[in-house]
């Protein structure tokens, strides 16, 4: 038997009452799949990702989580259906790695906030599987920020959702990092079955390893396809207002026009 996408959109408008950032956004992503988001900054990207969870009221259209209308999911079933990673580097915090994993458990614990011996079992899971044990006992601010990157993706592991959604979940963080991060989502994905968006402006990672890609172009039209259809429907020479760079199909990145000179030469 088929099974309904975990996240099905329907002509959605985004933005604010005074102002709209884009109209006639309509997509769907299935269980185990990684979805990338990618456009200009500014472009509506995070706003996408807040009116998805129910943050930012929509200004028309429709969003189904899991074949239930957003509208009718209270805030603490929202919190079991989707876990949400942001850019937040925490340099301040001085809760452990394990107090704040354990923070991603809170949905499901009653009004003391007490956890079972199953939460702790999935808190330690969640550590495990993202390479943070040996940081358990560290304070979250004196980690590096790759480290606090899993320790928030952990968090959202343990919140133990089928949908979650990573707001430039690669700021701030160098290649190796980068790329641990997304093998990791990938894992991720296909192992529990997981729905993942996450919004990048890595575009070379982004077409090499998500399973497809939601593009917000400089026309203001978002497009949903895999990379190859992507690259088809020229759209990676829409993503950005610019005539210095250009898409180059066998690299899958961008790269200047006109090369510079060799001052060698």
């Amino acid at each position: 038997m088929n099974q309904r996408p975990a996240i099905e959109v329907h002509n959605l408008s985004i933005g604010y009452p005074d102002r709209e950032v884009a109209r006639g956004i309509s997509f769907s992503i299935g269980r185990g799949e990684v979805v990338a988001l990618l456009g200009r900054n500014g472009c509506g990207k995070s706003t996408l990702l807040q009116t998805v969870t129910g943050t930012l009221p929509s200004l028309g259209g429709r969003v189904l989580i899991n074949g239930r209308e957003l509208n009718e999911i209270s805030r603490r079933q929202m919190a079991r259906e989707v876990s949400v990673v942001v850019t937040d580097n925490a340099r301040d915090s001085y809760l452990s790695v394990l107090e704040t994993v354990e923070l991603g458990r809170h949905p499901y614990t009653g009004f003391l906030g007490n956890l079972s011996a199953a939460d702790h079992r999935i808190v330690d899971e969640a550590i495990a599987s993202v390479g943070c044990r040996h940081l358990s006992g560290r304070n979250v601010g004196t980690l590096s920020d790759g480290e606090r990157q899993k320790v928030s993706i952990a968090r959202a592991l343990a919140q133990d959702t089928p949908v979650m959604l990573l707001d430039e979940p690669f700021s701030f963080i160098d290649v190796a990092a980068r790329l641990e991060l997304l093998a990791l989502l990938k894992e991720i994905a296909r192992k529990g079955s997981r729905s993942i968006i996450f919004s990048t402006h890595d575009v070379a990672q982004a077409f090499r390893y998500a399973d497809r890609l939601l593009c917000f172009t400089t026309d203001g039209r978002v497009v949903c396809g895999s990379a190859s259809e992507m690259v088809a429907w020229n759209i990676p020479e829409r993503l950005f207002d610019t005539a210095s760079v250009v898409f180059d199909p066998a690299l899958m990145d961008y790269r200047l026009k006109t090369p510079p000179s060799d001052p060698f030469l």
